[in-house]
This record gives structure tokens, C-alpha cells and sequence, in this order.
């Protein structure tokens, strides 16, 4: 038989049942499901001499996950340990031995906009029962090898805001993560007798403000490279008063943001068409001009809408708004849309529709090999994403505009 052991945490998810192929065709055996976490369950099987034993896990309870995205991901099953029993089977490996996972299989740390893959290497008992194990990070001309960097080849950050985010493995999960300055030589903080320190177990931030009893500003610090602190003189007496200012214009534009609702649902509110007065005017669209074609008069009042009233205000407001979304380039693909629907009116409207739905589909296409805090990087800055993105925008722009007038 076989003797397995399910998952110690909640994570890999729970099998329900596994198969069993000694050569002669699979045996699907349940698995206990009131027996402790981490504790072996044993399971029957048909007696057949062979060499090689296929184990697969048929049913496992269902354990969904969050995503960096915000999307739920059903989580793969897995054991934690599996041992053949039988008269003749020699005894299981020690578990002290040594594995090690390579740098392709290690969790990878996305810094500065570079990705650093890790390794681990761990006994066999500390991955069995789930022990909290260290990762090094590999070098970093080598992901693929399960050599680590040495010190010098250090990760260099930038300066300012660095985002780091370590993206776990179906193997492994993160627990904490330490980042060690190696450029810098720490220097003894000098102050008054007396000095106390005031630390707030909240991020850094240049609008926290406090102030003593009698309205002096205390001098803002940093505390363990995140935390806000001041330091307060030995003089001060009396509550200190810690408020953070500039979040009042933030409340105030989410509070103005609710009051552009109301005239959003005035806008909304349908209101009758008043019929136009006089005779009703029949116009040929651009494609059928000169064909010979004859356009039906409509009843007065029954003209479609039109989106703008005037195409050269239109043609501005399109113009300024993609020049705020991506500059001189959208500029120029806005001046050839719109002369190419001045000279070719009929076909530049379906070639901006084709533009429109591929521009799309390509960005969205290129933006899924690379989304949010993916561990090969995140493509949305890139040409295959931005370019087919803006020209999409700008096609659907141009067929928004008013149609020319024919004289």
C-alpha cells in the first residue's frame, strides 16, 4: 500500500482522493477527510510486483485565493510526503538530507523594475512539516542556476520611491522580507538632554504634522525606515496634537465629486423633442454623394441625433484631449484620422471601427502577458500596450464626430 500525508497549512488544497497506477490500471482510493492535518493516512492496494508507481490526485476540496489583481484563483492540491509500504521496501531517506530549489522554482522579487529570482535550500523535515525556510537571492546573470549572488552582486535602488513586491510560488509562500543597505554607514542621532522620541506606527508621510500645547512644530524623523516619528524637546509640556492637514482637500474633493452627481441625474432625466418647424430637409450620406441616389424626406422632428452640434469645436476638444493623453503622438495620429476623414469619408468609417476593435484587442492581448505585479514585469508602460490602446481611443474619437455638411 501507500502511505500519504495531506497538507500541514491551507495551502496546497486538501486532495479527497487520489489514484493509484501499479502498471495494471489506476485504483481510486478515498482519502479520510476527518484525519488531522499533517498526519500520514494509509491506503490498500491491489499486491502487483513493479517498478514504477503513478500516483495522481483525483478530487481535493476547493480553496480560492485573491489575486494581485483581485481576481479569485482556485489553488492547486498537493501532499506532503507519500511512502510505499511493503515487506521488501527499504527503509524511507533521512530527513535531514539536503534539497535544493533552484532559482526557476524560487520566489521571485520585483524591485526597481527588475525581477530577482531566490533559491532555497532546506531539509527534507523542514519541508515537510512547513517550517519557515530562507531564500537567497541567485545571481543575476544566472536566473536559471541555483547559485546565490554573492554580496557584491547587490541590487542597486534608485533614488526616491522604490516599489518591491515578492511574488510567491506554487511551492513556496513569503513571510518577511528584508532589504539591507549596503551603501550607507549608520550615524549616531545626536540631540539635547532630555529629548524624547514620539513614534507613530504609521508609514512616512511629509503631511503628518505635530504640534506641542503651546503650537511649536515638532522636527518629523523616520523610525525603522517606515515609521513616522517626531522628537519632542525636554521642555515640552501637555498633549500633543498629531493631525495630518492635506487630507481635508482630499475629503473635500470626494465630498464635491458626490455633489457632480446631482447634475450627472438631471442630465440623465429624458425630456421630449420639440419638432422642428418648417420643411423637412433630406441629406445623402458622404458615401452615396454623386451616386445618383435619392434620399427620403423625414417627417419633421424625426432627425437622428447628433452627438456635437459643431465639428470644428469638436475636432479642437478631440484634439486638446488626446494631447493630454499621450502628447505630440496622439496629436498626429488625430491630424492623419481626421484628414483621412476629410478626403475619404466613406471608407476611413469602417477602417476606424477596424481600428477601434483591434486597437483594443491587441493592447488587452499584450497587457495579459505582463499584468499587475506579474513576475516577469508589468507591460502596461509598453509600446504593444500604450500605442494600439491610444490609437483605439482616438479612431472611436473621429467616428464620434459630426458628419461633414454636403452643399
Amino acid at each position: 500500500g501507500l502511505e500519504v500525508t495531506p497538507p500541514t497549512g491551507a495551502l496546497p488544497a486538501r486532495p479527497t482522493s487520489v489514484s493509484v497506477n501499479l502498471g495494471d490500471g489506476p485504483q481510486v482510493r478515498k482519502l479520510a477527510t476527518d484525519t488531522p492535518a499533517g498526519a500520514p493516512i494509509r491506503i490498500a492496494l491491489h499486491p502487483r510486483v513493479t517498478d514504477r508507481i503513478e500516483l495522481s490526485i483525483a478530487t481535493w476540496n476547493t480553496v480560492l485565493d485573491r489575486t494581485a489583481l483581485g481576481f479569485v484563483q482556485q489553488q492547486t492540491p498537493g501532499l506532503a510526503d507519500v511512502r510505499v509500504l511493503g515487506p521488501d521496501y527499504p527503509a524511507p531517506a533521512p530527513g535531514d538530507r539536503p534539497i535544493t530549489i533552484d532559482c526557476a522554482h524560487g520566489p521571485t522579487i520585483a524591485v526597481a523594475g527588475r525581477i530577482v529570482h531566490t533559491t532555497i535550500t532546506a531539509t527534507a523535515e523542514e519541508l515537510l512539516t512547513g517550517a519557515t525556510v530562507p531564500a537567497q537571492v541567485c545571481r543575476i546573470d544566472a536566473p536559471g542556476s541555483a547559485t546565490p549572488a554573492p554580496e557584491s552582486d547587490a541590487v542597486a535602488l534608485p533614488a526616491g520611491h522604490v516599489d518591491v513586491t515578492v511574488t510567491p510560488t506554487p511551492l513556496f509562500s513569503v513571510d518577511e522580507l528584508h532589504l539591507n543597505r549596503t551603501d550607507i554607514t549608520p550615524h549616531p542621532l545626536s540631540a539635547p538632554p532630555g529629548t524624547r522620541l514620539l513614534v507613530l506606527p504609521l508609514s512616512t508621510n511629509v503631511g503628518w504634522r505635530a504640534t506641542t500645547a503651546d503650537g511649536h512644530t515638532l522636527t518629523p524623523m523616520v523610525v525603522d525606515g517606515w515609521e513616522q516619528a517626531w522628537m519632542v524637546p525636554a521642555a515640552a509640556h501637555g498633549p500633543i496634537t498629531v493631525a495630518f492637514p492635506i487630507d481635508r482637500w482630499y475629503r473635500l474633493a470626494i465630498f464635491g465629486g458626490l455633489l457632480l452627481l446631482i447634475p450627472l441625474f438631471a442630465l440623465a432625466i429624458p425630456r421630449p423633442r420639440r419638432a422642428s418647424r418648417g420643411p423637412a430637409r433630406a441629406v445623402l450620406p458622404p458615401e452615396l454623394e454623386g451616386t445618383g441616389a435619392q434620399a427620403d424626406s423625414a417627417l419633421p422632428g424625426d432627425s437622428a441625433p447628433r452627438t456635437w452640434h459643431s465639428r470644428v469645436p469638436a475636432m479642437v476638444a478631440l484634439a486638446c484631449a488626446t494631447f493630454l493623453i499621450s502628447g505630440p503622438v496622439a496629436i498626429a495620429l488625430t491630424a492623419a484620422g481626421l484628414l483621412a476623414r476629410w478626403w475619404f469619408p466613406g471608407r476611413t468609417r469602417r477602417v476606424l471601427v477596424a481600428v477601434a476593435g483591434i486597437g483594443v484587442a491587441l493592447s488587452a492581448a499584450a497587457l495579459s502577458t505582463g499584468p499587475w505585479r506579474s513576475p516577469d514585469g508589468y507591460m502596461g508602460g509598453s509600446l504593444w500596450v500604450q500605442f494600439p490602446a491610444l490609437a483605439a481611443i482616438v479612431a472611436l474619437g473621429i467616428c464620434a464626430l459630426p458628419q461633414r455638411r454636403s452643399r
